[in-house]
């Protein structure tokens, strides 16, 4: 019985097609890449939109004034076992701006600083990803608080012992009060949110990439390894460029924007510490 010959790649044809598919691949991961990280860099945008929102219901409430950065009050009794603790509660534990966010009690504790999943950027390795968290705080984005933040050489009202009094000498507001509408200078030049490891972010300590995200990168805010953020050369409130050396940052005007780092952090010889060169961390200066 004659056999008839299967057909057969050679060792040549096999090679081509390896060759072609190699060279393919080559050409199309770079757009694939970049398609990823621009849908990533949409959802991170699009949850940036949402703390705006949030932010806006939140000062139709409250007679014009978007939420606080922090609300502390120390002559509050510390709480009982499973209570709530109110005598420091920031943006992401205040009790109406969650509810504004649509986020329930059974989502994420009430006294951690915690957003629930679909919150953190898709780029975010630190909170969406390693879920590690020293003070209890796993975000992507923070609340700008450049006015209420100053360099420990200038003042910084937070860590004083009595923080009202002490913002009230310095003629600014206290972090016990969000800004007000009418308060905000050109709001679509000025940023309210800001992606970061932490619940703030600053200006001069923050933004400033060569001495923050080009050393350390998507690193936690309080890790219990080094280097951190934390007692890197004194950066604190840090602003993380995740995507691509840039960042999203949402505007009051209720726009979100992306920046890259030489954007957000401009430095100019004479000009004051307490105003940055891009006009846009220190929301009530026109």
């Amino acid at each position: 019985m004659k056999r008839e010959k299967t057909k057969c790649f050679t060792l040549m044809e096999l090679l081509v097609v390896i060759s072609l598919v190699a060279l393919l691949l080559a050409i199309l991961t770079p757009g694939l890449r970049k398609a990823k990280e621009m849908a990533g860099r949409m959802v991170c945008a699009n949850n940036e939109r949402q703390l705006l929102v949030a932010n806006d219901i939140y000062a139709n409430s409250w007679d014009e004034r978007y939420c606080p950065p922090m609300m502390e009050d120390s002559r509050k009794p510390a709480p009982k076992k499973d209570e709530e603790d109110e005598r420091k509660m920031n943006w992401l534990t205040n009790k109406d701006f969650r509810k504004y966010m649509g986020i329930d009690d059974k989502q994420v504790s009430k006294s951690n600083m915690i957003l629930p999943d679909e919150y953190f950027c898709p780029e975010d390795k630190v909170a969406r990803y390693d879920r590690w968290s020293e003070y209890s705080v796993l975000v992507s984005y923070a609340y700008n608080v450049a006015e209420w933040y100053y360099p420990t050489d200038v003042i910084n009202c937070y860590w004083d012992k009595d923080p009202v009094k002490c913002c009230k000498n310095a003629g600014t507001e206290t972090w016990q009060i969000g800004h007000k509408r009418t308060a905000v200078k050109r709001a679509a030049e000025k940023i309210n949110f800001a992606e970061s490891v932490d619940w703030w972010a600053t200006w001069q300590k923050g933004a400033n990439y060569e001495i923050g995200w080009d050393i350390l990168g998507q690193v936690p805010a309080h890790p219990p390894w080094q280097p951190n953020y934390k007692d890197n050369a004194d950066v604190y409130g840090p602003v993380i460029y995740r995507h691509n050396e840039g960042a999203n940052f949402a505007f009051y005007d209720g726009h979100v924007e992306y920046l890259p780092k030489e954007k957000v952090y401009i430095e100019e010889e004479g000009v004051s510490p307490l105003k940055d060169a891009t006009g846009m961390w220190y929301v009530s200066q026109p």
